[in-house]
């Protein structure tokens, strides 16, 4: 313990504290010691923290914060720390402070540009599935007994021909610093081309095979120009993409692979084993099938592990496309930029730079780097770290931190209140309510966070599309890779003929499906066609009943118009017979003779005229009989 430290323990134990005595017992200074105890000075490292930004625990929090979003592989940029200080304390910090943190803390923290990586490749890099994998390696090579000359590693790499990659440069810095200088410029052409490149585990390698991008699917002789047959070695084929495809892949394996490894495995009566991702170009029937026929084992990759357990990706790419980015510069140099990079030039610039990258050096790093040979699964699941420079840490403080304890503590949280606090008091009371209310919410959000997880994954569960033939027969216990044996090989048959077998059966329910739904859709249109009929035939009906009823309504107002005029008529005679004294019957005939010549006149004939609607002929009323008079 430190010396003012003892002294301030001893004095708490007298009674009254005696600061001479003491000091002199410590070898301390009386005047520190009285000011210390009296709580007029603090310790320096109590000074510190109380004129730093965070506190010591504050800090302690986020560096474990900061570990567990490393652990996620998501390390928080400079921002985002300034963000987390400002969360944590409400006050933002300067420009620097981040970087000068960190360097103060720079014996469990570091900072440098990372290279993006997608998560999948982040979340398959698992010890327990990569341990299944080398330990499956390891059985299947005994068991076939394969050769480190005859274990090979395969993959295709592409190349934008004028598009370089990112390079450390010297440049003006006036120029640099007004914004002259935008960036280092290259030749920009876009054109594909694709390496399909193989390297064996005893340091050698096979020639490469480029697919250049032709709409013709053929190699024009420009491209070729700086080829020279004679002194190098190297296979040539185009497509209109410039990408691999499954009759390329083939042809690799049968015309390339085949041919230059086939001598060493004593002319294929050893196994061969080639290592590959999941590329379909490489895992399809066709491809397996004429594999295992002549005694080649494919083995291929966990899903998105080719980064860590791929040699070509681990220890052969990289260099290779900064060599290539040398040559372009070198080039763009030379011509000040004024010649473009095309196809034809293409090949003079990826010569120099595979065989600087395809050395045996490269090559044998690559496969210890993986694992693979010499072997040594611990290169993988127990990594080494990384040599860095020595930096001066900051010490650590003389006492250990404290584990915080979990809102779960409740009973622990409740003693530690009841002895530094008073349950009367109005600070003690807000201090006890503050607690209990940051636990509560700690514990809610836990469970709410725990809840969205849970929700998240069955989300993604109902994304998930339909595994392909080989991925159905990946198996968690061989760490997810695929040894595509004879047996496994017979699985996939197996495994496809049912897909096949299903797939007619749900063509011919679809073709089913949609016969009944055609003839559905018929009888629709039948039934639609027979309502219509209906319809039009109602309504012709409907016209047919509206006009007999306006007819009839016509022929009413008539007989009633008719039965008035006779009434009037019989008024107006009645009266004048009465003054005239006429007989009543020669009054009567005389009326209906006029009416009847009336009528006569407004109506048509009888004979002649057309019927009515209905079809009958007009005639007197009845109630006009009992006037008419028989006249001889």
């Amino acid at each position: 313990m430190d010396p003012i430290e003892a002294a301030l323990a001893d004095l708490e134990s007298q009674n009254p504290p005696n600061y001479s005595a003491t000091a002199r017992k410590y070898n301390v200074g009386r005047s520190t010691l009285s000011r210390r105890h009296r709580g007029l000075t603090v310790s320096r490292e109590a000074y510190i923290e109380n004129i730093s930004i965070l506190t010591q625990e504050q800090e302690n929090n986020l560096i474990s914060y900061i570990k567990r979003l490393t652990a996620m592989s998501l390390p928080p940029t400079n921002k985002m720390v300034e963000n987390f200080v400002h969360d944590l304390t409400g006050h933002w910090v300067h420009k620097n402070f981040v970087t000068e943190w960190w360097q103060k803390h720079s014996d469990v923290l570091g900072s440098s540009y990372l290279t993006p990586i997608d998560l999948n490749r982040t979340k398959a890099d698992n010890n327990f599935l990569y341990s299944r994998y080398f330990s499956l390696v390891e059985k299947k090579i005994a068991e076939y007994d394969i050769q480190p000359h005859n274990i090979y590693n395969m993959d295709e790499k592409g190349f934008l021909i004028g598009v370089l990659n990112k390079l450390k440069r010297i440049f003006c810095k006036e120029d640099y610093d007004v914004g002259k200088l935008k960036g280092a410029g290259q030749d920009g052409n876009r054109d594909w081309i694709t390496l399909l490149a193989s390297i064996c585990a005893d340091g050698s390698y096979l020639p490469p095979a480029l697919i250049y991008q032709g709409e013709s699917g053929d190699v024009q002789n420009s491209w070729l120009q700086d080829y020279e047959p004679s002194s190098q070695e190297a296979f040539f084929t185009a497509s209109p993409t410039g990408w691999t495809n499954d009759n390329l892949g083939f042809e690799w394996l049968t015309k390339v692979f085949d041919r230059h490894t086939k001598a060493k495995a004593r002319h294929g009566r050893d196994w061969r084993l080639l290592i590959v991702d999941g590329h379909g170009s490489h895992v399809n029937m066709t491809f397996i099938n004429w594999a295992v026929a002549h005694q080649i084992a494919v083995l291929v990759f966990p899903p998105h592990s080719t980064h860590t357990l791929q040699p070509l990706d681990v220890g052969v790419f990289r260099p290779l496309s900064g060599y290539y980015t040398q040559e372009v510069t070198q080039y763009l140099h030379w011509t000040q930029g004024l010649v473009a990079i095309t196809k034809k030039d293409f090949f003079r610039f990826f010569w120099v730079a595979f065989n600087k990258a395809f050395t045996e050096k490269n090559i044998s790093h690559a496969w210890e780097r993986t694992g693979l040979h010499p072997f040594a699964p611990e290169v993988i699941l127990n990594p080494r770290p990384k040599k860095r420079k020595n930096r001066v840490p900051t010490p650590p403080p003389k006492e250990e931190p404290m584990r915080p304890l979990s809102a779960k503590d409740t009973r622990k949280i409740r003693e530690l209140l009841d002895a530094t606090t008073s349950r009367t008091s109005r600070e003690g009371k807000q201090l006890r309510s503050t607690v209990w209310e940051l636990a509560d919410a700690k514990n809610l959000l836990k469970q709410e966070v725990s809840g969205l997880k849970i929700a998240l994954k069955a989300e993604k569960r109902k994304r998930t599309r339909k595994k392909g033939l080989f991925e159905e027969l990946r198996e968690v216990d061989e760490g997810n890779c695929l040894w595509l044996s004879p047996n496994k090989v017979q699985l996939a048959r197996d495994l496809q003929a049912k897909r096949e077998q299903e797939a007619l059966q749900e063509k011919l329910q679809k073709e089913e499906d949609k016969r009944l739904k055609a003839l559905a859709k018929e009888q629709e249109k039948l039934a639609v066609e027979q309502r219509k009929r209906e319809r039009e035939a109602a309504k012709i009906q409907r016209e047919i009943q509206r006009d007999a009823e306006r007819e009839a309504k016509r022929l009413a107002r008539e007989e009633a118009l008719y039965d008035r005029e006779v009434k009037k008529q019989l008024k107006k005679y009645s009266r004048s017979t009465r003054s005239k004294g006429k007989k009543k019957s020669t009054a009567i005939a005389a009326i209906t003779e006029s009416l009847l010549d009336v009528h006569e006149a407004d109506s048509p004939s009888e004979v002649d005229g057309p019927p009515s609607r209905p079809g009958r002929a007009r005639k007197l009323p009845a109630h006009f009989k009992d006037y008419i008079i028989e006249i001889d």
